[in-house]
């Protein structure tokens, strides 16, 4: 940040700077010196196709350093800090300006840069050795040569104090009167007032030469405390150390007077007294306390962020002193104050503009985009149970079983039990058919097609969706023996005809068992691997290679890419089910086959009763629900056999989202048609969450859980602290609760937050209760025991005769103390020690401390004591004369009675 202009830094691979602010003078680098209110990516000159990894601003000009090391800069060059030199304006008084991004050359034409900085006069590029200044030289340019005073402006890049540094060169920063290195080995270097000098800061802490080191406390932390970070702004340098500590140090700018004119540059180590001693002025003993980032503002006011992300502002304290002060005073560390700055929370960097503008970058909670989950897709599992022959899957072992069972049957595979009672079948044509009748009962399922071969009378019953799906050529065939009304012949291949009401698909020349693999394949996405088995059957092994060579050939043909492959290498098909379905449902001819239309708001879609049925709840239950079906009895008729569904309030655009799901189990590339670009638009990201939220309340009446899992997750990602409360309101109905259990969570860790935009109206009185339940579990997670009267209630719960004898013993102390008070010797001891009961306890002073004080009467002269005036020298007197005599008269005592004490002594 810069007095006039912003600058922001994303993680687009390219054309990551964005600028804002005001626009004469070229300082925004758009081309033109047009003023943004908004932030605008700067592509112009040569940062068009480049990452930039660092920008450094001044007042009126720019530094932006890329990831390859190059420089560029851009904005006014009065004092010749853009480290070129620029054709002299048309107007007399104007400066000259570059208003596009330039490239520095000149010494730096072969050098890596790693860093900038920039003041409002000069500005300062290293490499990892080098040190690099240019602009007006006031002394902070590091020049110290004998002509380093009368050199009055810098304009190509110069390379200086060459042989100072014994380590390379981590971090830069610049102020009008100083140029502030970081090294590696974390020594601070500064250039201010024509010399140089070291800083040392008070790294350890007190210390002590009289001290002894094991008297010390001990230190977990066994890393060095070093600096980390430097930062400047005005007249201030300050500091950041790995153990969280900041300090500042000051910096004097002498103007060039009579004192300066005979100075000598020849020790140039000596900045003579224009450096402060370092002070720290931020150190907590709390780890969660320690600064993480700071910045420093013009008047030497500091902002910074702790560990735990809250952000506190270091300003001047008000007081009727300063606001008579009206000349310039140096100001001392008790000047200032700490105040925290309210809402801000999660803050991981802070910067300063120098001119009392502040900005904070706060990493968001991402409970919303991590922990809201998506189940795995169904397609499979829900499409498998329509396969014919699914009966086979039904297969258990028997220990009667004479022949051993074969090592190759534990081989993974999804239907081991239909791979396994198909290998061990010795008539598998015979077993299928007998399942087919069987089969012919069940009104559930309504096959349109019949799939056979010329070798063998089988006919195999499937949905035609399902065959037209997985091959264009079959897609086709299909279509053209339905425009035609005839058969339909495919040389070589297949025939197409009707035979008994429906639809035939005839191979030619194919063995039964690659029939059967062609129809497992087609609803499962695997095949039994007769081939990988001949050595266990030798009978049977020409026909199990046959079977592999004809599966390849019709596969070929067929046009289906994954199960070719996966035969000829005989290895297990890759998955592909979902994306031919994909390519399937963009021609209007995969629907013709259909059997139910659903009426919406502004038109109509013909589906397949199967596939809806398996994949969606709410058809399941309307058409093989308990009422048996009887719901569309009076919707089918004998002119058409197709049956309405009147969905009549939802459009068409959003049902085809859901037959996509449905049909192909799409994920969030259902909402492909919304790129990354519009969403830079806040109008664009609301019509998106709209649109997601539609789409979500048609998955939630359809009882598609998963659609709206995958919804869910979509507005998760947009989540923040000021659109939590809306969308928690909005989704909360939804029968899936994983978004309302992420927002809950995320709002109790961004409360204040929340709080602070008021947001927390929104919530309905049902969601504020849930709310404070996750609250109190996070409290009784983070703090189990301590403070929550939750040790105290398990160990009643579990002993309920303990409170009973607590209270008992409680009650004998009381009495014992009674006692003792009533029966006791001598007046001073009652007067001294009286027994009080627990509801005195309870309001005794002791207990009251924290309490304010409600009025200011006398206290009572029984529990405080009498005030006494002070002795008089007189009485002093008096005191030690009678003093002096009793001592006197105790030396002149009888023998007798000295004798009687030496007796007692003994005694």
């Amino acid at each position: 940040m810069s007095k006039l202009h912003t600058a922001v830094l994303t993680t687009d691979p390219v054309s990551n700077l964005y600028m804002c602010g005001h626009g004469p003078g070229g300082r925004l680098g758009t081309g033109n010196e047009t003023t943004r209110y908004q932030f605008t990516c700067i592509e112009s000159g040569g940062l068009g196709q480049k990452k930039v990894a660092g920008v450094a601003l001044g007042q009126n000009h720019t530094l932006a350093i890329t990831e390859e090391g190059e420089i560029y800069s851009w904005g006014n060059n009065a004092y010749g800090q853009l480290g070129y030199a620029l054709p002299k304006p048309a107007v007399k008084d104007d400066d000259p300006i570059s208003t596009i991004p330039r490239q520095i050359f000149g010494p730096l034409k072969r050098d890596v840069v790693t860093g900038i900085a920039a003041s409002r006069i000069h500005s300062v590029v290293h490499t990892a050795t080098s040190l690099y200044t240019f602009g007006k030289n006031e002394g902070q340019l590091g020049i110290v040569d004998s002509d380093a005073r009368s050199l009055e402006m810098q304009v190509i890049p110069r390379k200086i104090a060459a042989a100072l540094f014994s380590s390379p060169i981590h971090s830069v920063s610049a102020i009008d009167g100083a140029t502030v290195c970081l090294l590696e080995n974390r020594e601070v270097w500064v250039f201010a007032n024509y010399g140089y000098a070291k800083l040392s800061f008070p790294l350890d802490g007190f210390t002590s030469n009289f001290l002894k080191e094991s008297w010390l406390t001990t230190k977990y932390d066994t890393a060095p405390n070093r600096i980390s970070k430097i930062t400047s702004g005005g007249d201030t340098i300050c500091a950041l150390s790995t153990s969280g500590e900041v300090f500042t140090v000051a910096v004097s700018r002498r103007s060039e007077g009579a004192q300066d004119a005979g100075t000598s540059t020849t020790n140039p180590k000596q900045i003579r007294g224009a450096l402060s001693a370092p002070f720290r002025i931020w150190s907590s003993k709390k780890s969660h306390m320690a600064a993480r980032d700071v910045d420093v503002d013009q008047d030497g006011s500091i902002i910074l962020t702790t560990e735990v992300g809250s952000v506190w502002r270091r300003t001047k304290r008000a007081t009727i002193k300063n606001a008579n002060v009206t000349a310039a005073v140096e100001s001392k560390p008790k000047d200032y104050k700490f105040q925290r700055v309210s809402g801000l929370t999660r803050v991981i960097a802070v910067r300063a503009s120098a001119f009392g503008a502040y900005a904070a970058i706060r990493k968001d909670c991402d409970v919303t985009r991590n922990q809201i989950g998506v189940d795995e897709a169904g397609l499979w599992d829900d499409l498998a149970p329509l396969l014919s022959f699914h009966e086979l899957t039904n297969y258990e072992e028997t220990s009667d079983d004479e022949e051993p069972t074969p090592r190759f049957w534990t081989r993974a595979s999804e239907a081991q039990g239909l791979r396994k009672r198909v290998l061990k079948s010795k008539d598998l044509e015979a077993e299928i058919t007998d399942i087919l009748q069987r089969s012919l009962t069940t009104p559930d399922r309504t096959y349109n097609m019949e799939v056979g071969s010329t070798l063998s009378d089988v006919r195999i019953p499937v949905h035609e969706f399902i065959l037209a799906g997985r091959s264009r050529v079959l897609r086709d065939a299909l279509l053209d023996f339905r425009v035609k009304g005839s058969e339909h012949v495919v040389p070589d291949l297949l025939t197409v005809k009707a035979e008994g009401g429906r639809v035939l698909v005839l191979f030619q020349g194919l063995d039964f068992l690659t029939i059967f693999n062609l129809v497992l394949y087609a609803y499962t996405d695997s095949v039994v691997d007769f081939w990988n088995v001949t050595r266990h059957y030798p009978t049977l092994a020409h026909r199990y290679r046959s079977v592999r060579t004809e599966l390849m050939k019709i596969a070929s043909r067929l046009e289906m890419r994954q199960l070719e492959p996966a035969v000829r290498q005989m290895v297990k098909p890759r998955r592909s089910l979902h994306m031919d379905m994909e390519l399937a449902i963009k021609e209007q001819s995969f629907f013709e086959s259909g059997d139910v239309i659903v009426d919406l708001a502004d038109g109509q879609m013909l589906l397949h009763s199967d596939v809806i049925c398996q994949r969606c709840p709410f058809f399941e239950s309307l058409f093989r629900g308990r009422a048996g079906g009887q719901w569309l009895a009076g919707r089918r008729t004998e002119e058409s056999p197709l049956v309405h569904i009147d969905l009549t309030h939802v459009e068409t655009q959003l049902f085809e989202l859901i037959v996509r799901h449905l049909y192909t189990d799409a994920g969030e590339e259902i909402f492909e048609d919304v790129t990354s670009e519009d969403l830079n638009d806040l109008l664009a990201l609301d019509e998106l969450l709209d649109h997601v939220m539609d789409v979500m309340s048609v998955a939630n009446e359809l009882m598609l859980d998963r659609l709206s899992q995958i919804c869910q997750r979509l507005i998760g990602r947009y989540v923040n602290a000021r659109n939590v409360c809306s969308l928690l309101t909005a989704v909360a109905p939804s029968s899936v609760a994983e978004f309302k259990d992420a927002a809950l969570e995320y709002v109790c860790l961004s409360l204040e937050a929340v709080m602070q935009n008021g947001s927390l109206d929104e919530l309905d009185e049902d969601l504020l209760l849930e709310l404070n339940q996750v609250a109190h579990e996070n409290q009784l997670a983070y703090l189990p025991f301590a403070r929550s009267g939750r040790a105290e209630a398990l160990l009643f719960e579990r002993y309920p005769e303990l409170a009973e004898r607590i209270e008992r013993g409680r009650r004998a102390k009381v009495d014992a103390i009674v006692l003792s008070n009533k029966y006791a010797d001598g007046d001073n001891l009652s007067s001294s020690f009286r027994a009080q009961s627990l509801e005195e306890v309870a309001a005794s002073p002791l207990r009251q401390r924290n309490r304010r004080r409600v009025s200011k009467e006398a206290k009572s002269p029984v529990m405080s004591p009498a005030l006494k005036g002070k002795n008089s020298a007189q009485d002093l007197c008096s005191k030690c004369q009678m003093a002096r005599t009793t001592r006197t008269c105790q030396r002149r005592s009888s023998p007798r009675d000295s004798q009687s004490k030496a007796e007692m002594r003994k005694r």
